[in-house]
């Protein structure tokens, strides 16, 4: 499971270099670090899975959280890509996805940015936070049934289904290519 992810919350304008280097490392290039090297050990054990979490900024952002959601991005988009790569394989990919999990340090700093805070107040119909015992309880049954995504509050829905609709679309055009030359 990665897990990996970091949050600083502010205005993209006023955010230092370092801070900005510090989540794209976490948040992406360290997912997949530990993504590519988990890959090979499962092909060669038969299978596996692999489980992404990710969240709802990844389709959807808001002020104050640019770079965090463009690294989620980056996860769920990743996964579906080496997905693609995998198939064939009995080698599993789950992208968690949810909204704001509440009491949390990461809830705390994004809230504290009004810009941030505005937003999750006019959207908090639509996000409601995300129950943790039943994203859990969701998270276990998706692993076991190689679902491809958990995505929670479920209402929010169609953020992901409208950004998702391109890729799946290039999935059925891809029907039959070669996802690996070893293979």
């Amino acid at each position: 499971m990665n897990n990996a992810g970091i949050d600083l919350t502010g205005a993209f304008i006023d955010m230092p270099m370092s801070d900005i280097q510090r989540m794209v490392q976490l948040n992406a290039i360290t997912v997949a670090e530990l993504t590519r090297q988990a890959l090979p050990g499962m092909i060669a054990r038969g299978g596996g899975h692999v489980l992404q979490i990710s969240s709802m900024a990844g389709t959807g952002t808001f002020p104050g959280i640019a770079v965090y959601a463009a690294t989620k991005s980056f996860v769920t988009h990743m996964t579906a890509g080496i997905r693609l790569e995998m198939k064939g394989l009995p080698i599993g990919l789950t992208v968690v996805e949810t909204g704001l999990i509440t009491p949390t340090d990461m809830a705390d700093s994004v809230l504290s940015y009004p810009p941030t805070r505005a937003s999750f107040k006019r959207f908090a119909l639509l996000l409601p936070d995300t129950d943790v015992h039943k994203l859990a309880a969701k998270t276990v049954r998706a692993v076991e049934k190689n679902t491809r995504t958990v995505r929670m509050p479920a209402r929010a829905f169609l953020f992901p289904m409208l950004t998702n609709l391109p890729r799946r679309m290039a999935e059925i055009l891809l029907t039959g290519v070669p996802r690996r030359t070893d293979s």
